[in-house]
Formats: C-alpha cells, sequence, structure tokens
C-alpha cells in the first residue's frame, strides 16, 4: 500500500485521505472497486491530495485477482463464460460456452505444458499494468491485448497438436481436471469433467475470436434486458447473417455464427429475439442453438427443484412443517418466470418438433418429474393434506404450502401445452384435487357435539384460501341439496359483519347455485332453499 513519508510536515497527522487510505486495506475486493469508480468520477481524483486513496483502494481491489494471467486469456472467451453450478449440474452442456472453473484448469494445463514461458511473461505484465489500474482495465490496454493475441495463437496450436491424437488430448484433460480440482475444491464435486469436446469448442472459439468478438459486443450494446423480442430477433438474424459472410471470406466454417445467439442467451436472457431467429431460419437448421435453449432449460429446471428441496426435504416425520424463507421464496419466484420466458421461446420456435432435440428436452423433463417426486411433490401433498383437515387452528406453515403449491401449479401451467410429460405433475394434481372435494364434504357434514356453525364456515374459508393456491374455488363442490351445507352459509349470513373476500365470494356463490337449483322446479320449492335465496337478498347478494 502506498503511505505517505513521515517526515513529510504538509499532511496532518489527522488527515482525512491518510486516515482513509489506511482503512482501504480492510476493505473487501468489490467495495474498493465501486469506491474507486466513485473518486475516478469526481473531480478531485484528479489531484494529487487522493493519489495515495487511489491507490490504496487499487491494490485492495487487485489483492483478491491474484490469477491476473488467467483472467487475460479467459477474457478471449468472455461472453461465452458460464457460472460454476452450486448445487447440482446441469445433465446438458451448453454448447460453445465455458465455465469459468473449466477454463481455470484448461489455461492451468496450457500455461504448465504448452507455453510456461508465454504465461510467465503474461503475469509479469498484468502484474505491472494492474500496479496502477485494475485488472478489467488492465485488460484493455494495448500491450495487455497485444499479448492476449499470443496467448490465444499459442493455445490454438496446442490445442491442434493435441487433436491429432486421442490419447494425448485425454492426458492433457486429465491434467486440466486435476488443476481445476485442486484451484476450485469442493465446488468441483457437482461438475462433469473437462472432455475432448471442450477443447474443440475452444479451438473454434478462439480461431474466429477476431470476427465475433466486436458483432458480440455490438449486439450486446443494443440488445437490453428484457428488450422487445421482435427488434432483438430482427437485430440478431442481421448480425449473424453479416458474420456468417465474414467468416467464410476468412475461410471459417459459418457455422461459428451460431455464437452469436449463444452469447445473446447467456448474457442477456433473450429467449424471445432467439426464438425469433430460430422460427425464421427453422429450428431443425441451428441445431447447437437450440441445443443452447435446451440445455439452459434443463439448468434452471435444476436449479427449480434444488430450490423447493431446501425448503419441502423430505422426511419421515409427517408433521415436520414445511419452511421457506424469504431468499428461497424470491429464488423460486425468478427462477419459475425464466422457465416461463424459456418454454415460451420453445413453443414459438417449434423446438419440441425437432427430431434431435426433442429427446433433450423429453430428458430434461423427466428428470425434472423425478427430482419432484422425491420430495417437493409428496411433501405439499402431505402438508396440504394436514391445512385441509384441521379443523380446530391453521396449521403453522400453511402460507408456505400454499406459496409452494401455486409454484407447482404454475409449472404444471407452463409445461402442460408443450406436451412433454408432466405425468407426475398430473397425478399430484389429481390427488390434491381429490383432497380438496373429500375436505368440503367433511367440512359440511354436521354431527352432534362438534364445534359451532360459524367455526365451520371459518374451516371452510380455510379451505377455499387453499384451492385459490390450486387455482380453483370450491364453491362447485357444495351441494345446493344439502341441509348442512345450507346450515353453515346460513349462520355466516346471520352475522352482522360486512361480507367481503373470502366469505363473499362463498355465500354468493352458493346463493346462486341454490337459485339455480329453486329454477329447475317449476310447480314445488324447498322452503328451506327459498329462505336461504331471502335471507341473501336481504343481505344484499
Amino acid at each position: 500500500m502506498t503511505t505517505r513519508d513521515p517526515d513529510d510536515k504538509s499532511w496532518p497527522a489527522d488527515d482525512p485521505i491518510s486516515r482513509a487510505a489506511a482503512l482501504a486495506a480492510s476493505l473487501p475486493a468489490d467495495q474498493a472497486a465501486r469506491l474507486l469508480a466513485d473518486l475516478s468520477a469526481g473531480m478531485a481524483a484528479k489531484g494529487e491530495r487522493t493519489a495515495p486513496l487511489r491507490q490504496a483502494l487499487i491494490e485492495q481491489a487487485n489483492r483478491q485477482r491474484p490469477q491476473r494471467a488467467r483472467r487475460l486469456f479467459t477474457s478471449l472467451v468472455h461472453p461465452l463464460l458460464t457460472d460454476d453450478p452450486e448445487d447440482i449440474d446441469s445433465p446438458l452442456p451448453m454448447p460453445l460456452c465455458f465455465r469459468r472453473a473449466d477454463m481455470g484448469g484448461i489455461w492451468g494445463a496450457l500455461a504448465r505444458s504448452a507455453f510456461p514461458d508465454l504465461a510467465r511473461d503474461a503475469a509479469n505484465l498484468m502484474d505491472s499494468l494492474c500496479a496502477e489500474c485494475l485488472v478489467d482495465e488492465a485488460i484493455e490496454r494495448p500491450e495487455a491485448r497485444a499479448m492476449r493475441d499470443r496467448l490465444r495463437l499459442a493455445a490454438i496450436a496446442k490445442l491442434n497438436q493435441l487433436a491429432a491424437d486421442r490419447s494425448t488430448s485425454e492426458a492433457f484433460c486429465t491434467l486440466a481436471n486435476m488443476i481445476r480440482e485442486k484451484q476450485y475444491g469442493l465446488r468441483t464435486r457437482h461438475m462433469s469433467p473437462i472432455g475432448i469436446q471442450h477443447l474443440a469448442d475452444l479451438v473454434e472459439v478462439l480461431t474466429a475470436q477476431p470476427l465475433w468478438a466486436p458483432a458480440v459486443a455490438t449486439l450486446l450494446r443494443v440488445t437490453p434486458p428484457h428488450a422487445d423480442p421482435l427488434a432483438s430477433g430482427e437485430a440478431l438474424i442481421r448480425a449473424t447473417s453479416d458474420l456468417s459472410q465474414t467468416l467464410l471470406a476468412n475461410n471459417l466454417p459459418s457455422g461459428t455464427a451460431d455464437i452469436l445467439p449463444i452469447a445473446l442467451i447467456n448474457r442477456r436472457g433473450a429467449f424471445g429475439a432467439v426464438a425469433v431467429m430460430l422460427a425464421q431460419r427453422g429450428a431443425g437448421k441451428v441445431l447447437r442453438v437450440g441445443e443452447a435453449v435446451v440445455a439452459t432449460l434443463s439448468a434452471h429446471f435444476q436449479i427449480h427443484v434444488a430450490v423447493m428441496t431446501q425448503g419441502a426435504t423430505n422426511t419421515r416425520h409427517e408433521d415436520f412443517p414445511i419452511t421457506l424463507s424469504d431468499d428461497v421464496k424470491y429464488r423460486l419466484a425468478n427462477n419459475l418466470n425464466m422457465i416461463d420466458e424459456i418454454v415460451a421461446a420453445v413453443r414459438e420456435s417449434g423446438l419440441a418438433d425437432v427430431p434431435r432435440l426433442f429427446p433433450m428436452l423429453r430428458d430434461a423433463t423427466n428428470n425434472l418429474m423425478a427430482e419432484l417426486v422425491r420430495s417437493p411433490l409428496q411433501r405439499s401433498s402431505l402438508r396440504l393434506s394436514a391445512a385441509l383437515f384441521n379443523r380446530s387452528q391453521v396449521t403453522s406453515d400453511t402460507t408456505d404450502v400454499m406459496f409452494l403449491i401455486s409454484q407447482l401449479v404454475r409449472l404444471r401451467a407452463l409445461l402442460r401445452p408443450t406436451g412433454l410429460p408432466i405425468i407426475a405433475l398430473n397425478k399430484w394434481r389429481d390427488q390434491i384435487v381429490a383432497d380438496i372435494e373429500f375436505a368440503v364434504q367433511k367440512a359440511t357434514r354436521l354431527e352432534d357435539g362438534e364445534e359451532p356453525l360459524p367455526d365451520r364456515f371459518r374451516h371452510l374459508e380455510r379451505i377455499e384460501r387453499l384451492a385459490e393456491a390450486m387455482g380453483n374455488t370450491i364453491v362447485p363442490i357444495l351441494q345446493p341439496t344439502s341441509r348442512h351445507t345450507q346450515l353453515i352459509i346460513t349462520s355466516r349470513l346471520d352475522e352482522p359483519g360486512p361480507l367481503d373476500g373470502l366469505a363473499l365470494r362463498l355465500c354468493s356463490g352458493y346463493v346462486n347455485t341454490v337459485r339455480a337449483e329453486i329454477a329447475k322446479v317449476r310447480y314445488w320449492r324447498n322452503p328451506d332453499m327459498v329462505a336461504l335465496a331471502e335471507k341473501a337478498t336481504s343481505r344484499g347478494l
């Protein structure tokens, strides 16, 4: 860290800049970077007065990123980098994309076995540049760009050499996996190993990198998150066509232009724009882009069921409540919104009709169903039954159960139009509907010595609230000719309080059913039903 000369009397000992520079060493790297950005945006940053603070912030922000040569190398494929899985790896890899840990392992193997001297020069260069600026800023310096291109060419030469001998390629992959595990430890336990296909994709991407990188940067700049799908799709089609022609002019395969839509998926989540492109060009003609969409859907399936299982863990104790934290609810809602966008793209682009892609979609859905059956479906069904048949009070986890059920119902509604196998969700829903009907029948059966009628009506309100989470209502289940049901509804109409919310819905719906039943008979009317209808009229129903 840069400190002032103790013999320099121009700054007092309690100078705020000196104190701030001393405190900068205790800041996390991200906070140091944000403070540095704020400092650089101010006019004071140009003066020598703040130079010690600026230098201290740079050192602290860079201290937690010691692998600067690796960062320089991976910046070649930055738009195609994906985050490492936290819980479970997706069974479908993203074509032409690379996990950060995989690129770390490949870089380590290249730096050790292919060009150790060049890797050392790159590390020294980045260390010298990072003495006065952040790592991401140093990468954009002209000398860093020149070094990055040297690394790119050396990597292409080495990987092409490996491709000529399968045993050598496998040995390189083994080394890369060992380095990845050493660097990332337990984080790699969920990851599939680095394979020969990773190396082939990397060669394709690196070879055309000078051509696709500017196109990707331009496309990402003009495609903000949640951009209009039609306009973004048309821009994507034009950019992909232009890049294909440029690649052909440079004797490179035009299929490498698939990087554009894949990068748009990876960085912007622009599934609507990609769906427009696939629908126009034909999903069967750009299989890698379709595979990227399916792989992303599969990954979100895995994330969704993993987060659900956190709150609905399977247990032998049926009375153990479901507990969903606010963070779990937020993640479930956001992830389901993303699944909604991807499924809509699958339907609009016709991916399910492509013979090569449908088995991948089917397998991803089957894996989702298998994971749901293991815990969330069973646990939610059991806890819903506890809430349905507990007439004395509301169960402690009713709110969380309703949220979980609403998520599963929405997931079923999203997948149902696709024709994908959702047998487990269908059976789960049918069982819950049957439980709700049985609970209504029990709640409307009066026996001597049981709770008062108003309490029975409040239990019907709880059942209605649970049915609402399913997107249903119990009004059609209530029998208009049932004397017990009539007494329960009448007890609520006799209460002086106003009718609103669920009470209004139940009473008005049931009274309308009773009136329809009365209208069926021309010459005789049930006096109890007529009395109920008249009482409802007096209450404004």
